[in-house]
């Protein structure tokens, strides 16, 4: 929902590849040990993932001709959708031509946020509480001097700020909590073309990637569900797919995420290659955008693999580690096969592909019933 977010120390280990062959040096920081995907868009990319601005934009600009009582939050129980849903109309036209009705959503929205961080204390990291209560704060600032504020918003945002600083006084008090983000993480150091990978995780700096937008990125808070992908592009254009024709290919679709769509960094945790190399696409302590909606991506790790499976099947090498990595996180998340998708599963789409769709169909189903 776009909240500000900072990036965790790092840390360092002696850990294991996912199929725990050969010692490595690993990075802890913003996982503690664990793998993560990335998500591919429409248009240029393939299938397209979802950012809250996308959310009721057509929607707002009718809703400006009505009343509060119109909203789609009107009514609606405490949720992030519910502020998902605000967080969209504010972005709005419609928000914009009602400033005093925006005021109120506002301070919904940030009222929504303090109740969200409160009900977590004790389960979410410090850091991630933090900054849950920051972005709140920053709303019930902004009302605080807007020039269409009533005097009742206003005394309304004042107690919404010294109810934040009780929040943040609890959080701060209370026992350190270990995120529930671990997931396998890549190797660190220089990346060998010429040498498999199926075994290990590339990190971001093997590809090049860019820095990710902070203030357009949402901290998870554990996974409960993984999701399938292709990125619909043939693996021909990737030549011998080797490492600096990959890597140009993924700082692309990143460059697309970013400035195209106007998310914070590519959507996938993780992404294949044909050869079965595994990269780190967007950290493991944030949520993706891939599965076709807000809700849809929480709790849900990413994985594209690169290729267009309606069209050519995924070869051996990339197969392997897709089924190596899912096991991985499986195992460390504790997530049941039945919470393995494909992208279609979320949303009228044909990613990941009748071929890749048929794999994971046999992953789910007779793969599991043969254990």
């Amino acid at each position: 929902m776009g909240t500000l977010d900072r990036t965790n120390a790092a840390g360092s280990s002696e850990s294991t590849g996912f199929f725990g062959v050969g010692r490595a040096r690993v990075r802890r920081g913003w996982v503690g040990r664990g793998w993560v995907g990335l998500v591919l868009a429409a248009a240029a990319w393939g299938c397209t993932p979802y950012h809250s601005s996308d959310v009721g934009s057509e929607r707002g600009a009718r809703l400006g001709r009505g009343t509060e009582s119109d909203f789609p939050w009107a009514g609606e129980t405490l949720s992030w959708h519910k502020l998902d849903l605000i967080e969209a109309w504010l972005g709005t036209d419609a928000a914009i031509k009602q400033p005093a009705v925006a005021d109120r959503a506002r301070l919904e929205l940030a009222e929504g946020r303090l109740a969200m961080a409160r009900s977590d204390i004790g389960r979410l990291g410090r850091a991630d509480l933090e900054q849950r209560v920051e972005a709140a704060r920053q709303d019930f600032r902004r009302v605080r001097t807007s020039a269409t504020a009533s005097r009742r918003d206003r005394l309304r945002a004042d107690e919404g700020l010294e109810d934040a600083r009780r929040v943040l006084g609890s959080a701060r008090n209370s026992a350190p909590v270990t995120a529930k983000t671990a997931l396998p993480a890549p190797v660190t150091g220089p990346a060998n073309a010429s040498a498999p990978r199926s075994r290990t995780i590339l990190p971001r700096s093997s590809w090049g990637a860019r820095n990710g937008v902070m203030g357009r990125l949402d901290r998870e808070a554990g996974w409960r569900r993984i999701t399938i992908h292709h990125s619909a592009r043939p693996t021909s254009e990737l030549g011998r797919a080797d490492l600096p024709t990959v890597a140009d290919a993924l700082r692309r679709i990143q460059k697309f995420h970013i400035e195209d769509n106007g998310w914070g960094d590519i959507g996938y945790h993780y992404l294949i290659d044909p050869k079965g190399n595994v990269f780190e696409g967007r950290k493991a302590t944030y949520q993706g955008a891939h599965a076709g909606s807000s809700q849809a991506n929480r709790n849900n790790v990413g994985i594209c693999l690169l290729g267009h499976f309606d069209t050519e099947r995924p070869t051996p090498a990339a197969l392997a580690s897709l089924q190596g990595l899912c096991d991985a996180i499986r195992r460390r998340q504790s997530i049941p096969r039945s919470q393995v998708f494909s992208h279609k599963d979320f949303k009228e789409t044909e990613c990941p592909g009748r071929f890749l769709q048929a794999w994971l169909e046999h992953y789910r189903g007779e793969l599991a019933a043969a254990r």
